[in-house]
């Protein structure tokens, strides 16, 4: 900010004091050209008035006319781009029939929408709210290898493409299954991943080692027969698996079913209407609601030591008792959310 200032009567100008709203803006100016710095972001947004106070030798002061001003210091660009990583598949899986596509994506200030990619072309719409996820049905899509991204985005255009993660796509029709789930079969589930099938006197069928990575934990049929089984992270960064597995009656793998879960899915249970209700041992330890292979509902309960560990739906279709790795069991209203 500058004044113009030369003679006052007879005598010469010895400083120049800006005022800001009528309070001293800086220290006098001893020497012309008169100016001030000012730090408009030191003010409040809005109408102020600056004035400049000349003094002359004897001690006369003269006032100039005052100036108004608008400052506006709106907030500064957002030109920070978002951060963006595919959780599942992981890079090297062998996947076949439907999954879902899980990234993660942050911000700070917030992610707009994550924008799947498969060899470079669309996969499916825009995701703008997480989790963000997309169902994939390799059938569509020829047999081999296959490159899959996210692009996030951000309110004010930034764009961060994720690592590519390379992936299989085996479809090959398998011989067809000369055995079917049946009454008195025992289904065992094993940390290295796979879940055996035993007939009722022991005697092993089948070795379910899947497409999904990850340890596998909690397992349960549904109405129709076909067979569910949770996959915890396999990773230090929790990153792969997470997710719930469908076999058909014969003991084929479907692929991964739903998402959005954050940390060791462990246990399932259905509704009569066919509703999966999944436990999460960590990270949020919500008991999530999947309906129609999609995240409906994330119910955040009430956790001990672990989260939503094991989980059983009462014959109330609402109550769902779980565990949490502490001496109690605990219930859950999913009808009236308490």
């Amino acid at each position: 900010m500058t004044a113009s200032v030369s003679i006052i009567g007879f005598l010469t100008v010895r400083g120049v004091q800006f005022k800001l709203d009528g309070a001293n803006l800086g220290e006098e100016d001893g020497s012309a050209p008169y100016s001030i710095p000012w730090d408009t972001t030191t003010a409040s947004e809005g109408s102020h008035t600056l004035t400049a106070v000349a003094r002359d030798a004897v001690g006369l002061q003269f006032t100039s006319a005052p100036v108004r001003v608008t400052v506006s210091n709106g907030p500064p660009p957002d030109t920070s781009p978002p951060s963006v990583t595919i959780a599942s598949p992981s890079s090297g899986a062998t996947v076949s029939r439907t999954i879902d596509v899980v990234a993660t994506a942050s911000d700070d200030v917030g992610v707009a929408g994550v924008q799947f990619r498969l060899d470079d072309a669309d996969l499916g719409a825009e995701d703008t709210e997480a989790p963000y996820s997309v169902p994939w049905d390799t059938t569509t899509t020829s047999d081999g290898s296959h490159t899959l991204t996210a692009v996030a985005r951000d309110a004010a255009g930034n764009v961060t493409i994720s690592e590519p993660v390379t992936v299989t796509v085996s479809n090959t029709s398998p011989p067809p299954p000369s055995d079917t789930f049946a009454a008195g079969d025992l289904l065992l589930s094993f940390e290295k991943g796979t879940v055996q099938w035993r007939g009722p006197d022991g005697t092993l069928k089948a070795e379910l080692t899947g497409t999904v990575p990850g340890h596998t934990e909690g397992i349960r049929f549904d109405a129709a027969g076909n067979l569910y089984a949770t996959r915890w992270c396999v990773d230090a960064g929790c990153t792969t698996g997470n997710t719930v597995e469908k076999f058909n009656v014969h003991g084929v793998s479907e692929g991964s079913v739903g998402s959005g879960y954050n940390c060791n899915p462990g246990s399932i249970t259905f509704d009569a209407a066919g509703n999966m209700y999944v436990g999460q041992a960590d990270c949020s330890g919500q008991i999530l609601k999947i309906a129609a292979g999609r995240p409906s509902v994330a119910y955040q309960v009430a956790a001990e030591r672990r989260g939503s560990l094991w989980v059983d739906l009462a014959s109330d279709g609402c109550t769902i008792f779980y565990t949490s790795l502490g001496p109690n069991v605990k219930r859950f209203d999913v009808c009236t959310t308490t």
